[in-house]
């Protein structure tokens, strides 16, 4: 349903997925609501689930190059571990271990 203006009357809440999202998406969505919409990024491992994580974008940070992966949706959880199998330190580049 469009409001006044072509804009969307009716949408609370848009789930957004896929393996890249652009920091320009939540933008051009909320310029074509008629009121405040949750913009949710939902993403994960094709083999591990459709989707195992999730973040609610309210504002994107200028030193992103992409929606973030987010947080384990519940149920789930992430294990970043080097080449034997041990947990990495923050920030760390490795091997992303979901389970749940």
């Amino acid at each position: 349903q469009e409001a006044e203006g072509g804009r969307l009357a009716g949408l609370r809440t848009a789930l957004v997925s896929g393996d890249w999202i652009g920091l320009d998406l939540p933008g051009r969505l909320r310029q074509r609501t008629a009121r405040p919409c949750a913009f949710v990024a939902m993403g994960g491992a094709t083999e591990a689930a459709i989707w195992s994580n999730t973040l609610t974008v309210e504002v994107t940070d200028p030193r992103w190059v992409s929606i973030p992966y987010g947080r384990p949706l519940t149920g789930q959880h992430y294990r970043v571990v080097d080449r034997d199998g041990r947990d990495c330190p923050d920030w760390a580049p490795g091997e992303l271990w979901i389970g749940g």
